[in-house]
């Protein structure tokens, strides 16, 4: 039996205090992703006394054949074999997977405009657009979920869309559902092709 996940108040490393949980997923231990890598080093060198890239370069050197991870043989130039780089591969997806239904989930698991809850119809919409800052990598796919999962969700600037929905939005700046909604659908930007069949 499974008990209760320990919750800690403030970041191991730093010290600062840390969101409340909200009973979804593991709680948090660090304030942010630096924070763990540096921890993470900090407990790796006092068990071994030195760090694990040190580690790392030492076995590639003194093995440059074999695989850094699992010691098999691998190609000289590489620094894991193939069997490591596709369990490596597949444990990202899986977590990644993972990542993206807390999301979805987070922000109420349907689409805001026309309800749709199928998980692979469903992404994140930039409410009032993307800013010139957040156009650089990291603000989109899998780096945008685990931001908004350190967030705690918000809904300030974010919700949950369908792709049709969320395309319609960024590409004429309105979505079908909102007009079909009010009965105010505007003749002008029916393609011609419909009106001709209408016709």
């Amino acid at each position: 039996m499974r008990g209760f996940p320990v919750r800690y108040p403030n970041c191991l490393n730093c010290g600062k205090d840390l969101p409340q949980y909200n009973g979804k997923g593991q709680p948090r231990k660090y304030c942010n992703r630096q924070c763990a890598a540096l921890n993470r080093k900090k407990i790796y060198k006092e068990k071994y006394g030195v760090s694990q890239t040190t580690i790392s370069r030492r076995i590639r050197k003194n093995n440059p054949d074999l695989c850094v991870k699992c010691n098999q043989p691998k190609t000289r130039h590489k620094l894991w074999c193939e069997q490591s780089k596709e369990k490596a591969r597949i444990s990202m997806l899986s977590e990644i997977k993972r990542l993206r239904s807390q999301v979805i989930d987070g922000y109420g698991g349907k689409c805001d405009c026309c309800g749709e809850y199928r998980e692979e119809f469903l992404t994140i919409d930039h409410i009032y657009g993307r800013k010139e800052g957040e156009k650089r990598p990291g603000y989109s796919g899998w780096p945008l979920y685990r931001r908004l999962r350190q967030m705690g969700f918000p809904r300030d600037g974010y919700r949950l869309l369908c792709y049709n929905c969320n395309c319609s939005r960024g590409h004429r700046g309105y979505c079908p559902h909102e007009l079909e909604d009010s009965r105010q659908l505007d003749l002008q930007r029916i393609p011609h092709w419909k009106e001709r069949d209408a016709s």
